[in-house]
């Protein structure tokens, strides 16, 4: 697995992949604050999000899929039947890309659109049967993937990263409220 190590330059903070742990000195420092603390948290999480793309685009890319498609087709399962504007609230991207991804999404048989009959503007998605089919296919070795990121996490490490994470988003929420 290839892990992200954080090194500091004089000049400027550069990220580097490698496939040797992290040196202590590249842990987080958990009495860092100010400007530096905020610096480093957005570098681990830079390379906590690229790990989690990478992994998710190698178990999608046999089938010619983005991690971004992936998304959007699990985002169809847990929501069922959805419009295009509402993915665009969910995924992380602008709603013209997600228009994009659902023409090859249903190009590719993934996906298919139908239009309300009490209002023709309004376009309903769902997965098809063959789209139901990959995403559960998918879903198994991206769980894999995940259960092999967290492999030697303590479970209570892992509750207080997921409140943080929360509480990191509903922050970004309230900031977005005028």
């Amino acid at each position: 697995m290839l892990l992200f190590t954080i090194t500091k330059t004089p000049s400027a903070q550069q990220r580097k992949m490698t496939q040797q742990p992290p040196q202590p000195k590249d842990n987080p420092n958990p009495d860092n604050s100010g400007e530096s603390a905020l610096a480093d948290m957005e570098l681990y999480v830079s390379g906590l999000v690229n790990a989690l793309d990478r992994g998710i685009s190698e178990q999608t890319s046999p089938h010619n899929l983005s991690s971004l498609d992936y998304r959007l087709l699990r985002a169809c399962l847990q929501r069922g039947e959805c419009t295009a504007t509402q993915l665009a609230v969910v995924l992380p991207t602008d709603p013209s890309r997600i228009s994009r991804l659902v023409n090859t999404l249903v190009n590719m048989g993934l996906l298919s659109r139908r239009r309300l009959t009490t209002d023709r503007r309004v376009v309903m998605l769902s997965l098809t049967d063959e789209g139901n089919e990959l995403i559960s296919e998918l879903d198994k070795s991206v769980q894999l993937y995940y259960r092999k990121l967290i492999q030697g996490v303590r479970p209570a490490d892992l509750r207080v990263f997921a409140e943080t994470c929360v509480k990191l988003a509903q922050n970004y929420e309230s900031l977005r409220q005028p």
